[in-house]
């Protein structure tokens, strides 16, 4: 069909005309790519008061809106993203196998700070009305110097779509790096504050970093919560070099992560996030040293 749905419209019209068994639990389920509106000035609050008058729960298979959460919440029914289409995922893939050196150097200058929203946006996705588990692996070495204000003023985004969205969730810190041939990992707990977490990451930069060995040691000393859905996000603006990363991978798939990556190019950063369902996004002013691609 074509043309707006009103979602609210529809859930006032079958409340009012579908006739139900006297003994019957009723459940609604909804499912709708948009946010819930009405052309008859319908309400939010309106839908959930008459839900509740009629005893109906209504199942949401929606987006991260605040309004889908509120109605399955405020009715006792169940929220849930509707899944990525994995056609789509693998042809994306397929893309980013297929650039070029020149396509890989113009999409590092082009990187802009703003596309890492889609990170925030992948956390709402895969929270499957469940607590979720942040844990950022934030890369310490000297070329992330200049990099970490801007990343900061994102991770406030996230936080503030977080907390729109009422998830259940808490944020952890594992910041890593090379000294004289040590691989340092610090491991900070969730939950973090933003407050917290800036401190943590405006400690003086140092080195190279080690990304795999710190996804190994600090996801063994990371607590997090039984029932949590973990979501890893990378940041870094070095391509890893090790050549044995499936193990890391595999690791990362026993544990159920989703892996969202704010990175730049290798045989590692690209395949985790496709392959656990997370994001892949280009660092602005990518990697600096090492870089064949710029």
């Amino acid at each position: 069909p074509r043309g707006d749905e009103k979602a609210l419209d529809a859930i006032a019209q079958t409340v009012i005309e579908l006739k139900f068994r006297a003994t019957s639990k009723k459940h609604f389920i909804i499912v709708t790519d948009e946010p819930l509106e009405s052309l008859k000035n319908r309400t939010i609050e309106y839908a959930i008061a008459l839900c509740r008058e009629f005893g109906i729960y209504v199942n949401v298979l929606g987006i991260p809106n605040k309004g889908h959460q509120l109605i399955a919440q405020e009715t006792d029914g169940k929220w849930h993203a509707i899944p990525q289409n994995p056609n789509r995922q693998r042809s994306a893939t397929r893309q980013q196998r297929t650039f070029t050196a020149e396509a890989k150097a113009r999409l590092l200058r082009s990187a802009k700070w703003h596309q890492a929203s889609n990170i925030g946006i992948q956390v709402l996705k895969n929270t499957n009305n469940a607590p979720v588990d942040v844990v950022l692996f934030i890369d310490g070495s000297k070329s992330m110097e200049e990099k970490i204000p801007e990343f900061l003023n994102q991770l406030e985004i996230w936080i503030r779509d977080w907390d729109n969205a009422l998830i259940d969730y808490q944020i952890g810190v594992v910041r890593f790096r090379k000294s004289v041939n040590l691989n340092r990992v610090n491991v900070f707990n969730p939950p973090q504050t933003f407050q917290q977490i800036r401190k943590i990451v405006e400690l003086p930069c140092q080195e190279d970093e080690s990304l795999l060995f710190a996804i190994d040691d600090g996801l063994r000393r990371t607590k997090l919560r039984p029932k949590a859905q973990l979501h890893i996000i990378l940041i870094t603006d070095e391509p890893i070099i090790e050549k044995k990363s499936d193990g890391t991978i595999q690791l990362l798939r026993e544990k159920h992560a989703v892996v969202s990556v704010l990175g730049t190019f290798d045989d590692f950063q690209q395949k985790v996030a496709s392959e656990t369902g997370g994001v892949w996004i280009p660092i602005p002013k990518g990697h600096t040293k090492n870089n064949t691609y710029w």
